[in-house]
């Protein structure tokens, strides 16, 4: 028996934020706060948006972000490719730093 398109919406998540960094063989690629239910969707997302490096990419970090830290990311800065200096002023930080 085929579900209705209603119960099958209501098994989903909502819709949350996810910050992805986008890194290739030894430099960071960008990164991106994306709207998406999923880390895979999320990456898809960035993907549709064409903000996804391409196959440059050879890590991905996908990450929830809490709501009440959202505030921190203007929304001028999401759903669009940051590059290092703009993740570094939201207090983005390599590794081991």
């Amino acid at each position: 028996m085929k579900q209705s398109p209603r119960k099958t919406a209501e098994k989903l998540p909502a819709a949350r934020w996810f910050y992805i960094s986008f890194s290739g063989e030894s430099d960071f690629l960008g990164a991106a706060f994306v709207q998406a239910r999923t880390k895979p969707a999320a990456i898809r997302r960035a993907r549709f948006l064409g903000i996804h490096p391409g196959r440059a990419v050879t890590d991905i970090l996908c990450l929830p972000i809490p709501p009440k830290d959202l505030y921190r990311v203007p929304p001028k800065m999401r759903n669009r490719l940051l590059n290092e200096d703009e993740t570094r002023s939201l207090g983005g930080k390599r590794v081991g730093e």
